[in-house]
């Protein structure tokens, strides 16, 4: 097989698949499908340089590759990380991988209602799907959420964080430059 056919074989959560070069564990994991998919809040897949900032879609490297056997110290970015031959991924497999995201879970909803009732995409929405599949059933958080004041700007400017709603995963910007081709808003002190 030349170089330019070679495929990665990759195994995640002990399952194997052979992967082009380039191609993103979370790629590989949709591949195969199922549970082994690691939930992704700020990725998309049309956008290059999308993902890595929400944290939902971590997971475990317990082998580097074949040539480099040595796990990964810390848990990864799915999105953002490619697979190398041999690679060995935990997803479901790894208590530390569901610690960590029932706490990045947790974090992204401190300041979002967890009642999604009120919500109207109640049952289709992603974060109600990664608050129930991984979060708790309530916050512990105990003080006062914050919560975004409308400002008269001008009948020119819009503001669209006046309510709780939105969880800063910043996927909202790059969307907007694939979709209007440019950045009429931005995203501070997140």
């Amino acid at each position: 097989m030349s170089e330019e056919n070679k495929l990665f074989k990759v195994t995640i959560d002990n399952i194997a698949i052979e992967v082009p070069p380039g191609t993103s564990i979370l790629h590989a994991a949709r591949m195969i499908g199922g549970h082994v998919t690691p939930p992704a809040m700020c990725f998309y897949t049309q956008l290059k340089e999308s993902g890595g900032k929400c944290s939902t879609c971590l997971v475990e490297v317990s082998k580097g590759s074949e040539r480099d056997p040595r796990p990964m110290p810390k848990l990864v970015a799915s999105c953002r990380t490619t697979v190398m031959d041999g690679m060995e991924v935990k997803n479901v497999t790894s208590q530390r991988v569901l610690d960590a995201r029932k706490g990045v879970v947790e974090f992204l909803l401190i300041n979002h209602p967890i009642d999604c009732p009120i919500c109207d995409q109640a049952g289709e929405c992603d974060l109600q799907d990664l608050s129930y599949g991984h979060g708790n059933e309530a916050s512990r958080y105990e003080f006062k959420k914050r919560i975004f004041v409308k400002h008269d700007l001008g009948k020119y400017i819009q503001l669209h964080m006046t309510g709780v709603l939105c969880v800063i995963v910043a996927y909202s910007l790059p969307i907007r430059l694939l979709i209007k081709g440019n950045t009429a808003f931005c995203l501070e002190a997140r």
